[in-house]
């Protein structure tokens, strides 16, 4: 089986999905009429709706995102563990929050903790803002904690402007830690 190259570009207020195989068009039409995405098509090239597509997007995450999330632990490699991990970054999906701070405690990498950082902070759980406050202050995170220290700025609560009105500034601190101090004034 042969299995195309799938490039997609956004025209205007459609997504156009172009490949690069000898695969017929109209089974390409029909696998994706029953995911219920409309196509215009045109030799090779079909054009979507752009807010269907996110829509179909949106709804392939809610089912795909629990199951990774089940297997994420069970998996030893971290650098597929990394690329996962973009995948449990949907926003409000408040049910991971818990594992991926386990799995930030317990990974290796700094390329694996900032996936599981940036997945938390599009998660943008208000529960577990006492830990994002510890990693934000932990110096042994000082080279991963940037997408959490962007995001504490969103929460806008008493507790987050008193870390930052804490953190002793110096030239060594961490670049995050200036952009938002610059803020906060």
């Amino acid at each position: 089986m042969y299995i195309p190259d799938i490039i997609f570009r956004r025209i205007g207020d459609k997504i156009e999905i172009s490949w690069d195989t000898i695969w017929d068009i109209t089974y390409q039409q029909r696998k994706y009429e029953n995911e219920n995405i409309k196509f215009i098509s045109t030799k090779g090239v079909s054009y979507i709706d752009a807010d269907e597509f996110y829509l179909e997007i949106k709804n392939f995450l809610k089912k795909i995102v629990p199951i990774i999330l089940k297997y994420l632990s069970k998996i030893e490699d971290e650098n597929i563990k990394t690329h996962l991990a973009y995948f449990l970054a949907v926003k409000n999906y408040k049910e991971a929050s818990e594992k991926l701070i386990k799995e930030f405690y317990n990974a290796k990498t700094n390329e694996y903790r900032i996936a599981l950082l940036k997945a938390l902070s599009t998660i943008y759980n208000k529960d577990i803002l006492n830990v994002l406050l510890e990693i934000a202050k932990n110096k042994e995170y000082k080279d991963v904690n940037f997408p959490i220290i962007f995001t504490l700025r969103k929460y806008r609560d008493k507790r987050v402007k008193m870390l930052f009105e804490k953190i002793e500034w110096s030239s060594n601190e961490n670049l995050c830690f200036r952009c938002i101090r610059k803020y906060l004034k």
